[in-house]
């Protein structure tokens, strides 16, 4: 479980969630001023700018801290979520038990909390490189990932790299459960109708013999 939601996670980490961040957070942190036309006025003309301004490779600044938070995510959240399905309901997968809705929201709900409370140092450190504008060299703060863990610590605090982390899990946490209640409902019924498939077949059998 831990491999799996590990290798997810990098996987959507570099291939879709490094440049849709990098959009979301262009357009977050820009102040509208009445009467000052705005630098992007959404989200196709912040990948046009981007690209033409600071070349194709801004689109995916940030991207080492996204696979690691993504992917920690991702493998803390099936790790814990076999594990708390084990633990309190005596759950393995594939057995086909079926748990209650707030079982599974409960379940959901802790092993969503436990990436996000791991990984927020990286996600602070992924949105200070996806907000700086890259087009004047000089003017770059963060160089690298480890460059800006060390300067935000020894300019805010080591504090300062869990910022965000209520917002984080408010958001994250109660997803996850409505999620795993869904997949845990849904794979459930699977399971149960390929036993009920193979219990058929097995009974055929008998009967040809």
């Amino acid at each position: 479980n831990f491999t799996a939601g590990l290798a997810v996670g990098c996987i959507e980490a570099t291939l879709i969630v490094t440049p849709f961040e990098v959009i979301k957070t262009r357009l977050q942190k820009q102040v509208n001023t009445a009467g000052v036309e705005p630098k992007y006025k959404g989200p196709i003309d912040v990948v046009v700018k981007v690209i033409r301004e600071e070349g194709v490779r801004r689109m995916w600044s940030g991207n080492m801290p996204t696979v690691i938070r993504q992917g920690s995510n991702q493998a803390f959240n099936f790790m814990t979520m076999a594990i708390l399905n084990k633990a309190l309901w005596d759950k393995e997968q594939g057995d086909g038990k079926v748990l209650a809705a707030w079982q599974t929201l409960l379940n959901g709900l802790l092993a969503g909390a436990v990436g996000p409370c791991m990984n927020c140092p990286v996600d602070v450190i992924k949105t200070r490189m996806m907000a700086q504008d890259y087009t004047d060299p000089s003017k770059i703060k963060y160089k690298n990932w480890h460059q800006a863990a060390r300067l935000i610590a020894a300019e805010e605090g080591v504090a300062a790299l869990w910022k965000g982390l209520i917002p984080r899990l408010t958001r994250l946490a109660p997803g996850q459960a409505i999620t795993w209640t869904v997949v845990m409902r849904v794979s459930t019924y699977f399971e149960n109708k390929q036993k009920e498939i193979l219990e058929e077949e097995r009974f055929a059998k008998k009967d040809e013999q």
